[in-house]
């Protein structure tokens, strides 16, 4: 085989080949310890005595400030995951209001499941415990199972493990999950039509697709409601028509305050059927309680303010009103606890009936 070998190298030299004599040296440095073999150079694995004390002592005998300093950063390391966790419980709460089937299934089973897995400690396990059952929710260890301690081997106790906690929240933890974090609900109004006319000027609008502008708002705000994405869609259209009509006159965009902001270059307040489709979903986004016309659950009154005012420039027809339900909704409103809400919503339904009467004699 060597004469083999020996051949091939021979030939290949011969046909011009550059093939090297011998293999190439391993530069040694001296502050380096480096020891050869037959096989080749290796680099002698070596650690400090610090490191060693680390690996090889056990953290009760290296004194308090040790302990302190592991105890930090056992800390730091359970805060990370609670924030990770806390991020998933807002996305999935996201989730289940823009989704009508985890609604549905809300309503008829009374509570939905979440099920979220980090490093298993005592302290996240506490955390955990506190920050779900602030809301009213319920939550379990896979760990505090009944029956699951006499099966589970007495040295994971000790042992680092991934655990599992399963989350439940009925309509009334959704909805005091809501009130801490209204951004759950989407974006305001106003957001939404400055994104939207911001994304339209970063993108090349005669190629960009909906579906980069929906990606963008998810990248965004999370989750989507239907009625987000339809009211997206016909904001878009009107942005894209204004930026039309700018590049056409040549004139430049001026700053969001000098002009008014994004509600005055555009359509003041809500006035479409999208955008009452939209107020609707906001107003009541766990519906009407199975059987009745009582609103399950309630945003939080930063979120109504603004929707509240933007209904009033609303026209909207019999046929609307019934099928959105937001006539239903906002008479919910009528005996709010805030006297501006419950103002807003009486001066609404009135106007609302007395032109839908309006429209009605005309007609007639």
């Amino acid at each position: 085989m060597p004469h083999a070998m020996s051949s091939l190298a021979d030939r290949l030299k011969q046909k011009g080949f550059q093939l090297p004599d011998e293999a190439p040296p391993v530069p040694l440095h001296s502050k380096i310890h480096s020891k050869v073999t037959a096989v080749g150079a290796h680099r002698e694995l070596t650690i400090s005595s610090r490191e060693r004390v680390q690996l090889f002592t056990p953290l009760e005998t290296r004194g308090s400030k040790a302990i302190k300093v592991e105890e930090k950063i056992n800390k730091d390391c359970e805060q990370d995951l609670l924030k990770g966790v806390r991020k998933t419980l807002i996305n999935w709460v996201q989730m289940c209001l823009a989704n009508p089937d985890k609604r549905q299934q809300l309503h008829e089973k009374g509570l939905l499941k979440c099920r979220v897995q980090a490093q298993w400690s005592k302290d996240l396990n506490s955390d955990l415990h506190a920050f779900v059952e602030g809301f009213g929710g319920r939550i379990a260890a896979n760990c505090e199972k009944e029956n699951s301690a006499s099966t589970r081997p007495a040295w994971e106790n000790y042992a680092a493990r991934d655990e599992k906690w399963i989350v439940g929240f009925d309509v009334a933890a959704f909805e005091n999950f809501m009130k801490a974090h209204p951004r759950v609900l989407g974006p305001s109004d106003c957001k939404l039509r400055q994104f939207i006319e911001d994304h339209s000027r970063k993108v090349n609008v005669d190629n960009s697709t909906l579906r980069v502008l929906y990606e963008a708002l998810e990248a965004q705000y999370g989750p989507l409601a239907e009625s987000l994405k339809t009211r997206a869609k016909h904001i878009a259209a009107e942005a894209v028509n204004s930026l039309s009509e700018e590049r056409k006159s040549g004139s430049k965009r001026r700053d969001a305050n000098d002009a008014g902001g994004p509600s005055k270059r555009g359509r003041v307040g809500l006035c479409s059927a999208e955008d009452a489709a939209w107020a609707a979903e906001v107003l009541a986004p766990l519906g009407m309680t199975p059987g009745s016309n009582v609103l399950a659950a309630k945003p939080p009154v930063d979120v109504m303010t603004p929707i509240m005012a933007g209904l009033r420039h609303l026209e909207p027809s019999a046929e609307l009103l019934k099928s959105t339900n937001l006539g239903i909704i906002v008479a919910n409103y009528r005996q709010h606890p805030s006297p501006e809400i419950a103002g807003a919503a009486k001066e609404l339904v009135a106007a609302w009936k007395a032109a839908c009467l309006a429209k009605k004699n005309v007609s007639s």
